[in-house]
């Protein structure tokens, strides 16, 4: 397969497309089932995002590929490897750096490491717009999470007491001045 560097505004819509999907079905779990799991089902989300024919779900909808060092989609174990740095604190924000530094690849650590490639499988589409889609995308999880957390907060404080410690109380922690 031919190889078109996609611009990093794509590869960035790809993957907060991605967390906003594990993180809905995380929260949704929480939400119905009381299980505190979302983190785990995050993490797994992540590092196995894009087995099924080197593509996650933001990646089809982005329209990029993942390809292997054969130039064809990249193996499950190929996208294992790439992936698994991506759960570490801060290292997505040092992958964007160094995928934005490799201009002839766009490769990040990930890539180099695993060998593999993003390929634009829709080049006509303009990078700036995903920019925009990201945006919103993360206006509306902020939202999303928000709500969640005042809805659950409304209707189980001894769960969330339970998982957020000291920073959730029944009571405001400011009182009003006395006259």
């Amino acid at each position: 397969m031919e190889f078109i560097k996609p611009g990093a505004n794509k590869r960035v819509c790809a993957f907060i497309i991605d967390n906003i999907i594990f993180d809905l079905i995380g929260l949704s779990v929480f939400g119905l089932f009381l299980v505190d799991f979302d983190l785990l089902f995050w993490l797994f989300g992540m590092v196995f995002k894009d087995c099924v024919g080197g593509q996650s779900l933001g990646k089809r909808v982005v329209g990029i590929l993942v390809l292997g060092s054969d130039g064809n989609s990249a193996t499950a174990m190929d996208t294992i490897k790439r992936n698994v740095l991506l759960i570490l604190p801060i290292v997505p924000l040092v992958e964007y750096v160094v995928m934005l530094r490799d201009p002839e690849n766009g490769q990040r650590l990930g890539d180099k490491w695993a060998e593999t490639k993003v390929t634009d499988l829709k080049p006509e589409s303009k990078d700036i717009n995903f920019l925009w889609l990201s945006a919103g995308l993360v206006l509306f999880m902020i939202v999303v999470q928000l709500s969640f957390s005042q809805y659950m907060l409304a209707k189980h404080p001894d769960v969330m007491k339970k998982r957020y410690g000291n920073m959730v109380s029944n009571s405001p922690s400011v009182k009003p001045p006395q006259k």
